[in-house]
């Protein structure tokens, strides 16, 4: 498929889900019994600390879930950087899915894997037909009867990676360099703040699936910056330093997919604090 986004050109290949993703943020691989234990909360003593001197935002910035397909509370006004950050919550979605799945969580796993289908998905595809971007509903549903039907974690992961190569061919209908693409980063984490906000009150997870929102947009944001390291723009270079640093910052909130019952994890401040920073980080591409 050609690629029209410019002047940052990147490869075209079925990014793998691992990419900057689990393991990268939450220290989390599912490749293993243990690992899977692990993100199903069953490791024992695993305990979070929010980091201090975070940015406490004002209330009214704060808008809880937004609702896939805005999947935000708060949107740049940009349909480039819209449609990018749509797609990211459909990734987003798929990437707990998946994880669940393969960590034997599957009740779980069916209720993400659905999500961008039956919601976020009726949103997407006007903006996939005007830009001559492939319909994936097919591989959506396809993804989602797998789990549904307890295939292999092998079958659905293959499915998964297809869903994952068409939303990157997506990507390549977006033009106008990299800051849309910087732009649909802050949209997703701003999101999962949102989320998150919804799912932890008092350091303590009260609702799990907006809780693993967050989790899968923050993956799926992370997993962006990769698709820009080969800007050769040094203030592309510079916002994507300041942005790592705050996906760093916010990595200890998310202690598994299904946190211990009784830990104490952060407070939604660390994630809207970051997404401040990278905010500002952003504005210098243009």
């Amino acid at each position: 498929m050609t690629t029209n986004k410019s002047p940052a050109p990147r490869r075209v290949e079925a990014r793998r889900w691992t990419l900057l993703g689990t393991a990268a943020i939450a220290g989390l691989a599912v490749a293993t019994p243990a690992a899977a234990a692990s993100i199903l909360g069953q490791a024992g003593d695993a305990k979070l600390k929010a980091p201090a001197g975070l940015i406490q935002l004002a209330a009214s910035s704060q808008g809880g879930e937004g609702g896939e397909g805005g999947e935000g509370a708060a949107r740049a006004g940009n349909e480039d950087a819209e449609f990018l950050a749509d797609l990211g919550y459909v990734e987003g979605h798929l990437r707990a899915g998946i994880a669940l799945y393969e960590a034997g969580a599957t009740d779980m796993a069916k209720t993400h894997m659905k999500h961008p289908g039956d919601e976020i998905y009726t949103i997407l595809k006007p903006q996939l037909d005007s830009r001559g971007a492939d319909d994936f509903g097919d591989e959506l549903a396809k993804l989602a009867k797998r789990v549904e039907r307890g295939a292999s974690a092998a079958k659905a992961r293959k499915a998964f990676a297809k869903v994952l190569h068409e939303i990157e061919e997506a990507r390549d209908r977006v033009g106008g360099g990299e800051a849309p693409w910087l732009k649909a980063i802050v949209l997703m984490v701003r999101t999962a703040a949102g989320d998150y906000a919804a799912g932890v009150q008092n350091g303590k997870v009260v609702a799990i699936h907006e809780y693993q929102d967050a989790w899968g947009f923050v993956q799926a944001a992370r997993a962006m910056i990769g698709e820009l390291d080969d800007s050769e723009r040094p203030e592309v270079r510079a916002a994507l330093a300041k942005i790592r640093e705050q996906f760093a910052v916010i990595a200890p909130a998310f202690p598994g997919l299904v946190p211990e019952s009784t830990g104490q994890i952060a407070d939604p401040s660390v994630l809207y604090g970051a997404a401040a920073r990278m905010e500002i980080a952003s504005l210098a591409v243009k």
